[in-house]
């Protein structure tokens, strides 16, 4: 029952409702590697930070899920990209 959607803007959100933290991690580099090397017109190279959130068995809402995997997209990018 995973869900892929665009998010906003530039931002896609994928839902992994029987993943772990760690088969979450495993996705996003799947899905970083896929689109690393490619380019846009031709002329342009693709990158994507990724960030990464569970719930990890507690009670957060998905609010709070999404909010820990957007603050961590932000560190991706701080840290030079493609992450």
């Amino acid at each position: 029952a995973d869900f892929f959607c665009r998010w906003g803007g530039e931002e896609f959100i994928a839902l992994l409702p029987d993943a772990d933290l760690g088969d979450a991690v495993a996705v996003a580099e799947k899905l970083r590697l896929a689109i690393a090397g490619r380019s846009l017109a031709g002329e342009h190279p693709l990158t994507v930070s990724i960030g990464v959130a569970s719930s990890g068995g507690f009670p957060d809402t998905l609010d709070e899920i999404i909010r820990e995997a957007d603050r961590q997209l932000y560190l991706a990018k701080e840290q030079g990209r493609n992450r």
